[in-house]
Formats: C-alpha cells, structure tokens, sequence
C-alpha cells in the first residue's frame, strides 16, 4: 500500500512539475524575451529594494543576480548592449554588500563587454569600501 501511494505521488508531483514548466513557457512565449529581460531596468535603486524586502536581503540579492545573469546572456546572444548592467549590479551590490562576486565579475562583464570602463571602477571602489579585508576586490 505503501509502494502505491510513493509512486501515485511522484506521478503526481511529475505532472505538476511539466504542467507548471509548459504554462511558464507559454507566458515567456507570449511576453516575449525582450520585456522579460528588460524590466530589470524598472527596478527601483537598491536602497528602497532593501527595505522592501523586509530583511530578505541576500535572497532578494540571489534572485537579482540570476536575473542579471539572465540580463546578460540575452544581450550577448542579440545586440551587444548592454545599457542597464551597471544599475543592476549597483542594486545587486546594495543588497547584498559582501556579494564579492557581484563586484569582480560584474567589474569585468563591465569593461569588456559594456565598455564601462568608469563604471567598473566605480563598482571595484564600492566593493573595496565594503569589503576593506577581502582581497580579490582590489586584486
């Protein structure tokens, strides 16, 4: 009886699971990519994010970051702009301050792909006067 009940279980949780995935493919589909990827640029600055989230700041920073990620690869994968990187970054790294990823990475993903060379710096300041006893920052 047991056995049954596990597998009429994962069957359910399986048709749920594809359920699920082909309504969200459907609404990107009707969306479109572009609005999905650009409404990051909509966010609000980091500082009102952080109280809006009601001490989730480092969740709120995660999904920030898988978005940014997202930002990004769209943007490599069609037109090369990349406009709204260093607003993310910057309302990546108010969140979460001692995100030290967010800083190197996105530092390099600004001067070589967004040609921000000021912005990079910019970012890499930020970093060393949140960060001032991690290394890879200034390194």
């Amino acid at each position: 009886m047991k056995v049954a009940f596990r597998v009429l279980a994962f069957l359910s949780l399986c048709v749920f699971g594809s359920t699920i995935y082909s309504i969200q493919t459907e609404l990107d589909r009707m969306r479109g990519s572009h609005r999905l990827i650009e409404e990051l640029s909509y966010f609000p600055s980091g500082r009102f994010l952080k109280q809006a989230v009601l001490g989730y700041d480092h969740l709120a920073a995660d999904l920030v970051w898988v978005r940014a990620i997202q930002y990004f690869g769209q943007h490599c994968l069609t037109d090369l702009k990349f406009e709204h990187l260093s607003h993310i970054l910057d309302i990546l790294t108010t969140l979460d301050p001692q995100f030290v990823h967010a800083y190197t990475f996105g530092s390099l993903l600004l001067l070589d792909y967004a040609g921000g060379r000021d912005e990079a710096l910019s970012l890499l300041e930020k970093g060393m006067r949140e960060n001032p006893l991690r290394w890879e920052i200034p390194f």
